[in-house]
């Protein structure tokens, strides 16, 4: 299905990917030339599956293959995070918050260079995080972020909407 607004056309996908996919897996952009990158497309399933398992498997090295060094996270809030090593610190402080932790990615929206996702959170909050002592209680919520990719398809941007007081609601 495609939605188009304000003349731009969005594919609404559940599986497979919006125009097509690249010559070279999602992995291997970081390492492919400019004239290889030139004639990509990103494969969004793919970033998104990769994105999310890095995560939840607490591999942040795997990042690497799909981030821009030089990435930011603009939070609800107003506050950015700036690169990829300090967004990579924050999804370790949710793994030492919640050991258990996972983000599933339930829907899925594409445009051209652009992802947008919405997720759930799930973890038992273990650990301090952001000042808030442990609770044992097990916390869930969903969330949405938008996803920019750069000229060579890895993750520039993320806007990431999710309630800071997540661990404040009853």
């Amino acid at each position: 299905m495609t939605i188009t607004r304000r003349g731009v056309a969005f594919g609404v996908i559940s599986t497979g990917v919006l125009g097509g996919c690249g010559s070279l897996p999602i992995a291997d952009r970081a390492n492919a030339s400019a004239d290889q990158r030139a004639g990509m497309r990103p494969n969004y399933d793919s970033l998104i599956d990769q994105y999310f398992a890095a995560c939840n498997e607490n591999q942040l090295q795997r990042l690497d293959a799909i981030f821009d060094p030089g990435m930011t996270l603009h939070r609800i809030t107003g506050q950015t995070i700036a690169g990829r090593e300090v967004f990579k610190t924050v999804i370790q402080s949710f793994h030492r918050a919640f050991p258990d932790l996972k983000w599933s990615a339930l829907e899925r929206i594409y445009a051209p260079n652009r992802a947008v996702v919405r997720y759930r959170f799930e973890g038992t909050h273990l650990g301090e995080f952001r000042g808030i002592q442990p609770s044992g209680r097990r916390v869930s919520f969903s969330a949405c972020e938008v996803i920019a990719l750069s000229d060579n398809g890895l993750v520039m941007d993320i806007w990431n909407y999710s309630d800071p007081g997540f661990l404040r609601a009853g």
